[in-house]
Formats: C-alpha cells, sequence, structure tokens
C-alpha cells in the first residue's frame, strides 16, 4: 500500500491522471485509515480537474458519517476562491445524510448568502425528510438566490422520495413571490404531481409563471386546460414545443378529453401539425418525444397519424403507442388500417385485427367483417382467431353462410374450435337462420358438421328437439372425425336418454378424441328422473378394453355419474399399479363423495402421484384423522409427497400438526421441503414473517 507521503505527493502531481489514480487509492485505503485520509481528501476536492473531484467525492461518501470529515466539508462552504471545492464539498455533504442535516443547520448562522445557498443545495442532496423544516427556514431568508435555492432543495428532496416534499412546495404555490412559486412549480413538474386546475389557471395569467403553468395544465386532465394548451402550442417552438406536445399527450390520458382535442385541433396552424408528426418521425429526437407526439398527433385527429401508426406497428420501440394511437385516431382510422390489413403489408397482422375489431363502428362493421372473412385464408392460426373474434362480434347473419361451409374443411381441432366457437356466437343471436341451416343440412354429409355446432348453440328447448336428436344420432355415423366429435359435443348439451344408442356406437370409433368425447357424454347423459343412464356401458368399457386413456376417461366419466354405486366399481382401482388411472380413480371418488376411509387407501400407493392425488382429497374433508394421516406422509420416501403433507397440514392447524411439522423439519435434509416445512410451521403456529429486501444479489450465498 503506499503511504501517505508519497499519495501526497502524487496528489500535487502535474499529471491529471496520476492524480486521479492517487485519488483512487484514496478510495481504496478509506476504510483502514480515514482520519489520515481526511486531509488528502479535501486536498482532491479542490483539485482544478473535475474526474479527480468526482473519485474525491466517492471517498467522502465511503468515509461518512466521519466527524472530522464533515466538519471540513462545512467549513469548505465559506467564503473562498476556489469554486470547485465548494460545489464538490455540496455533492459530497449529500452522502452524509441526517448528519449533514444537523450540521448545516448549525452553520448556516455564520454563512454568507453564497454559503447559505450552497449550505441549502447540499441539503437538498441529503434525501432525509428532517431537511424539510431547514429549508422552510431558509426560504424566508433575506437573500432572493437563497429563497430560491431553498425551494429547489425542496424538489430534490421530493426525488430523493421524500413525499413530505411534495407538501411544501405545494405550499409555496401561494407565495406572494413569483421566483419562489415558479421554483415551487417546476419542483412539481419534474416530480410529476398533478396540480388542481383551479391553481393553475391563476398561475396562467402571471407571465413569468406561464410557461410551467401550461405544461401543469396538461397533468391536470380538465378540459379547462386544452384551449390554454393547444394556442400555446401553435406559437411555440423549439424545446417548449416538444414539452407543449408532451401536455396534450398529458390531457389525451383522459379519454373523455379526446373529443374535445379534437374540435380544438383548428386552433394549431398546419405547420404545428406538421412539425407534431415531424417530431413523430424524428430518429434524432428522444423516444420519450416521440411516444409523446405520437400519443398527441392521434388525439388530435391529424392528416397523417394512421398511416404512421400503423407503419409504426413493426417497431418494437413504438408498438404500445402505435396500437394506442390507432385506438384514438378510432373509426379514423378503420379504412386505412382495413387497407392495410388485405394488403397483408403488416408485421403484426393478428395485433391489427385485434384493434380493428376494438374500432369497429356501426357505420363500418360490414367493412370489418368483409376484412376479417378475407383474414381467414390467412395460414397463421393467431390470425385466423382474430378474425374470427371480429366475426363472432359482429357478424350478421349472411355470415352463417361462410362460416359454415368453412368447416367442411378438414383440420385440426385447434384450427377448427374458433371457428366453431364464432359460428356458435352467431347462431344464439340468429336462432331463425340457425334453424334454417339445419334443417337444410344432411346428417351424412359435409354440411354435418356446421349443423351439430348450431344444434349445440339453440336453446336448451329447441336443441332437446326430437328431430334434432334424430340428426345428431346420424351424425355419429358421419365420414368425417371432426363432425362426429361435433355430434357429441352437441348431444353434452342435449343430454338425453334417447342418445345411449348413438354414444355407446361411438365408444368403438377410430378417432380418440371421438371416442373420449363419447364416453365424456356417457357421464353425463340423465333421463328425466335424472337417473345416470350411461352407468352401465361405462362400467363395460372399465371391465373390457385393453386401452389405458379409454379406460381412464371411463373411470372420469363414472365419477360424473354422481352414482353411489360408482364408488364400489372405483374403490379397487386405488391399488392399480397403472398410475394414470389410479389418480383419476382417486379424483373420481373424490368428486363422488366416498368415505374418506375409502381415499386413505391412496395414500399406500406405491407411486407417490398417486399418494399426491390421495393428499389432496383427504386434506378437503373435515375428519379427525386427517391431520395424523398427513402427518404420517412427512416421512414418504419422495421429497415432493413430503412437501405436499407439509403444505396442506397447514391448513389444519393444531398441536398435532404442529408437533410433526416441528419434527420433521429437525431431521429434513431436503432444502426444497426444508422451506415448506419452515413456512407451515409459522402458519400453524400463528407467526407473520416480513420477507427481506431485495439486495439485487448483493448477500452472499449460504
Amino acid at each position: 500500500m503506499i503511504d501517505s507521503g508519497d499519495l501526497e505527493a502524487q496528489l500535487e502531481s502535474n499529471d491529471p491522471e496520476e492524480r486521479r489514480r492517487a485519488t483512487s487509492e484514496l478510495y481504496v485505503r478509506s476504510s483502514d485509515a480515514p482520519l489520515s485520509t481526511c486531509g488528502l481528501v479535501l486536498k482532491a476536492l479542490a483539485d482544478e480537474d473535475w474526474r479527480v473531484r468526482k473519485e474525491a467525492i466517492a471517498t467522502a461518501f465511503a468515509l461518512a458519517p466521519s466527524r472530522e470529515l464533515l466538519e471540513e466539508l462545512v467549513r469548505a462552504l465559506e467564503p473562498g476562491d476556489n469554486v470547485g471545492l465548494r460545489n464538490a464539498a455540496v455533492e459530497a455533504l449529500g452522502g452524509f445524510g441526517v448528519h449533514a442535516v444537523v450540521a448545516l443547520d448549525f452553520a448556516l448562522v455564520n454563512l454568507d448568502a453564497d454559503g447559505r445557498k450552497l449550505a441549502v443545495e447540499a441539503l437538498g442532496r441529503v434525501g432525509h425528510e428532517l431537511a424539510l423544516p431547514v429549508l422552510a427556514r431558509m426560504a424566508v431568508d433575506p437573500d432572493a438566490n437563497v429563497r430560491v435555492a431553498a425551494v429547489e432543495a425542496a424538489a430534490d428532496l421530493g426525488r430523493a422520495g421524500v413525499s413530505e416534499a411534495i407538501q411544501t412546495l405545494e405550499g409555496h404555490l401561494a407565495s406572494p413571490e413569483p421566483m419562489l412559486k415558479l421554483a415551487a412549480l417546476n419542483g412539481l413538474n419534474s416530480l410529476g404531481v398533478a396540480v388542481p386546475f383551479e391553481t393553475v389557471s391563476e398561475l396562467l395569467e402571471e407571465p413569468i409563471l406561464r410557461r410551467a403553468a401550461l405544461l401543469a395544465a396538461g397533468r391536470t386532465r380538465h378540459p379547462g386546460a386544452i384551449e390554454p394548451v393547444l394556442d400555446a402550442l401553435s406559437r411555440a417552438s423549439g424545446a417548449f414545443f416538444v414539452e407543449l406536445t408532451c401536455a396534450i399527450a398529458e390531457l389525451s390520458r383522459e379519454r373523455t378529453l379526446v373529443r374535445s382535442i379534437r374540435d380544438n385541433a383548428g386552433r394549431l396552424s398546419p405547420k404545428a401539425t406538421q412539425r407534431i408528426l415531424d417530431i413523430c418521425a424524428d430518429e434524432a429526437a428522444f423516444d420519450d418525444a416521440r411516444r409523446a407526439a405520437m400519443i398527441a398527433a392521434a388525439a388530435l385527429g391529424i392528416e397523417g397519424a394512421a398511416e404512421f401508426a400503423i407503419q409504426s406497428i413493426g417497431d418494437d420501440r413504438f408498438l404500445g403507442e402505435a396500437q394506442e394511437m390507432l385506438e384514438l385516431l378510432g373509426e379514423l382510422a378503420v379504412s386505412r388500417l382495413v387497407h392495410a390489413i388485405q394488403q397483408r403489408s403488416l408485421p403484426e397482422l393478428a395485433s391489427c385485427l385485434s384493434i380493428l375489431g376494438r374500432l369497429a363502428g356501426n357505420t363500418q362493421r360490414s367493412l370489418v367483417v368483409g376484412t376479417a372473412l378475407e383474414a381467414l385464408e390467412d395460414e397463421l392460426p393467431d390470425v385466423q382467431r382474430e378474425a374470427l373474434g371480429i366475426i363472432a362480434r359482429y357478424g350478421s347473419a349472411e355470415i352463417l353462410v361462410p362460416l359454415s361451409r368453412s368447416l367442411e374443411d378438414p383440420g385440426s381441432l385447434s384450427t377448427l374450435r374458433p371457428r366453431e366457437v364464432a359460428l356458435s356466437a352467431l347462431a344464439e343471436r340468429y336462432p331463425m337462420e340457425a334453424r334454417a341451416l339445419i334443417d337444410a343440412a344432411d346428417p351424412g354429409e359435409p354440411s354435418a358438421h356446421a349443423a351439430c355446432v348450431l344444434i349445440a348453440a339453440l336453446p336448451p328447448e329447441d336443441s332437446s328437439h326430437e328431430r334434432y336428436q334424430l340428426f345428431l344420432s346420424s351424425a355419429v355415423g358421419n365420414e368425417a372425425a371432426a363432425t362426429r366429435r361435433a355430434a357429441l359435443e352437441a348431444m353434452l348439451r342435449v343430454s338425453s336418454a334417447n342418445l345411449l344408442s348413438a354414444l355407446s356406437f361411438s365408444v368403438t370409433d377410430e378417432a380418440d378424441e371421438v371416442r373420449s368425447m363419447a364416453v365424456s357424454a356417457l357421464g353425463r347423459l340423465r333421463d328425466t328422473t335424472g337417473r345416470a343412464v350411461g352407468f352401465e356401458c361405462l362400467v363395460e368399457i372399465l371391465a373390457s378394453s385393453g386401452v389405458a386413456p379409454l379406460r381412464a376417461s371411463a373411470v372420469r366419466a363414472l365419477g360424473n355419474t354422481a352414482d353411489e354405486r360408482a364408488v364400489a366399481v372405483l374403490a379397487p382401482l386405488l391399488g392399480n399399479t397403472t398410475t394414470l388411472l389410479a389418480v383419476v380413480a382417486v379424483e373420481a371418488l373424490a368428486a363422488l363423495g366416498a368415505s374418506i376411509d375409502t381415499l386413505f387407501g391412496a395414500l399406500a400407493h406405491p407411486e407417490p402421484e398417486v399418494v399426491k392425488a390421495g393428499l389432496l382429497a383427504v386434506s378437503e374433508r373435515e375428519d379427525a384423522r386427517v391431520p395424523e394421516r398427513l402427518a404420517e406422509c412427512l416421512a414418504h420416501p419422495a421429497w415432493d409427497v413430503r412437501g405436499l403433507s407439509a403444505e396442506l397440514l397447514a391448513r389444519h392447524p393444531g398441536e398435532i400438526a404442529k408437533a410433526a411439522l416441528r419434527a420433521r423439519l429437525s431431521i429434513e435434509q431436503s432444502p426444497a421441503v426444508r422451506e415448506v416445512l419452515a413456512r407451515s410451521l409459522d402458519r400453524v403456529s400463528g407467526v407473520r414473517r416480513t420477507p427481506p429486501p431485495d439486495l439485487g444479489g448483493s448477500m452472499p450465498p449460504r
């Protein structure tokens, strides 16, 4: 380590870089020899090179709250010729917090006006609320510069997170001194505080305050702010023009004002409106300024705003603003957006269709729906889904025909399902036209697919009509698997015992999705007395089928029958070596309300997944034995079973749970399970812990 003499010599060097390195060394040794470092820090703070002074400020921060250094820094505010030292001392004092507040408060009486101004600036840097009373006193200082600096320092405290500073600034808005009001208003503007419009309107009358007041007016989101801001914008230039554009964007955040903003857009000259569009496209402008200009252009309804928004959809930086522009423009953007969608010139076609669906007005719905129908030809599922959303929302009765025909083409379930949903929504709005299409369909032809969807969408009293049941029974023999699946889904809606034979037939279908749907329908099928007429068929499938997924579907369906006979059928499956079947059996038995003794059987299964299903099922029951059985599973070989047991025990607080969790925590080896055990123990013990602060990864690993 370099000794103090060598460091002092290096700080006298003619080479600024050598002096900076020496100052950096001061930072390294500050924690080892703070007293010997103080004098050298002051010397570095007085250096003529700004890089040396910056290193010295960092060292001063490291030495805080050294009383010796604090006294020297305060003394540096006294009259002197070294302006760099005095300014550096102000920055360094900001690192001493409340200690600096006390020292500066004591020293203020002996400082001249320049020193008091610097002391006030330092108080604004400390980030502590105790500085506010001192600043309040300095706001009535005999020197005008000190008074203004005190108000500006209060704003600095606000930026540092001292919320009370806002009240201080708001209080100064009533000051008789214009410069104090200006400093307070600038501070509030910088903090993003919305000042009441009644206050802002008074400030607008004072020429010295008008610019700051106009910026504050935008944040009020008050209709009375529109005219003065637009009038000022029409005459402004440079940075003030950009600031007022931001004020218009702020006003438009209150959506009820957009109509009034647009009605008053004529107050702007063509040059001003073009300037707003120029800012939107100016790559040299700050992104925030461009975003504000985009929103302002849309709120004002400027010609060309829609085109710019559409072009910007492909720019990730401004995608959010581009979408907001289109929504602000509303029907003004529909025709341009439709043209772009039809040209397929957009990188975010699905997103644009989503926006188009929200913009469609009563007078443009046919145009929008026609565009959506064209978009159905797109190969991207997201585009098709958004197009179908528009059709479902705005489509007329005439759309039922082309949408029905679109189901005749073979496709995957993920492709067909959104079309079925849209068709169903239209059928609910236009039941008469839907019935006409059903009557014209043939259960053996491609048109049957749409007819099945339409039947399911009709009111229950219509869909259960005998002729529709006959149609569905015939449609389960259709050549297309998608049609057969749609027929079975409609049967689920109808739920008539007359459909039992058709469902029994479909259980043997070659398509997995059809077989699964048929089995599910059997579980929900009821006769007029509410009896589950598919029970016997499901039991037969379970006994005779060798296809594991089909047997699992049968078990689930038995759980939906609400038939108490199903418990005796399913209980033996809890010992089944097939994990899937055993898990589904647990869930089905729980749905049937099987006794807790039956469910306890799952806890002895060799497979952890079955045990976990059993734990979830028994934990929902109110039985005195539940905590004991959950506690037993804390010793299970599988870590995830132990973790789930611990988590569920917390739902049954009591001495059994507390003792079991504490005992297991003392021997548990898995860190993940230990965490769950500790958390559950806290819950059953009534302990609430405050999580440690996020230190950004600075804590060393345990």
